[in-house]
């Protein structure tokens, strides 16, 4: 009997210590299931931050963008009124052949009409100084009739491109930057790269910089004269002039360009007065030292 008895014990020992390793391999598990578990749900939560951080940069982006866009468009009611002829000022950034001077020395004499470094010859016998008008240079008026001539000096258009702040989105803009990498050399390459450019699309992925230096041409545009057509002035100097005619007046004004400024001259009224030969023949005997 004791010997069944101890063989009984034995194997109800043996069943008990069975019973107890198996708990802790069902622990083993269910630590690994929960491991498991919890790494299968961090995942999705990982991938939904990060696509959440990327929509929001997007946004950002989009947001960014569209305000650019808005801010320095030129067409924006809100934050600037254009002129009326806005488009027909691009229209007249156009040239065709014009005035040719010619220096003859032969006809400058002692007798001239001079303003600071510019010397042509007097052939405004019967003018009068306009002294009430010469504070900008010189205006002669002819007595008997509403003939006028004038002599002017000044910044050429690339130097007021450049220094123009009159609005503030231009401020911070390098403006000196578009000219030099446009090649822009005088005011005739100046106009012709502002017509180039005329209707210059843009969008989301325009770069900030760019949409900048379209504003910045473009609202420069609407400071211009509005004028038919610009005419090239070619000989040994070089410009440009374009007019503005109503019924028998003329209003023609020539720019020659020498040493980073602008030398204008301004021939006012009655076109069969102010002819084009009597234009050239007074421009022939310009000199600016």
């Amino acid at each position: 009997m004791r010997g069944k008895t101890n063989d009984l014990l034995t194997e109800e020992n043996f069943d008990i210590k069975i019973n107890k390793k198996k708990p802790k391999k069902e622990k083993v598990k269910k630590k690994k299931d929960k491991k498991k578990k919890d790494y299968d749900n961090s995942v999705p939560k990982t991938g939904k931050r990060v696509l959440i951080i990327v929509l929001l940069i997007i946004l950002g982006y989009v947001l960014y963008k569209s305000f650019n866009l808005f801010y320095y468009d030129i067409h924006n009611k809100m934050l600037y009124s254009l002129p009326s002829d806005y488009e027909d000022i691009y229209k007249g950034l156009y040239f065709q052949d014009g005035i040719s001077i010619r220096i003859d020395d032969t006809k400058l004499d002692d007798d001239v009409v001079e303003y600071k470094n510019v010397k042509v010859k007097n052939y405004f016998k019967d003018f009068l100084l306009d002294q009430e008008h010469s504070k900008d240079g010189v205006w002669y008026r002819q007595q008997k009739s509403k003939n006028s001539f004038h002599i002017a000096i000044s910044d050429t258009y690339i130097d007021k491109f450049i220094k123009e702040d009159s609005d503030r989105r231009l401020k911070g803009i390098d403006k000196k930057k578009i000219i030099d990498e446009n090649n822009i050399k005088n005011d005739v390459d100046l106009f012709r790269f502002l017509r180039s450019r005329r209707n210059t699309k843009t969008d989301l992925f325009t770069p900030v910089s760019e949409l900048k230096e379209n504003f910045a041409l473009d609202y420069f545009v609407s400071l211009l004269p509005c004028v038919k057509q610009m005419n090239l002035v070619s000989g040994d100097y070089m410009g440009y002039s374009y007019e503005t005619n109503k019924g028998n007046n003329r209003y023609l004004q020539v720019v020659v360009l020498k040493d980073n400024k602008s030398y204008i001259f301004v021939f006012n009224g009655d076109k069969k007065y102010f002819t084009d030969d009597y234009v050239e023949e007074v421009l022939n005997t310009l000199r600016i030292s």
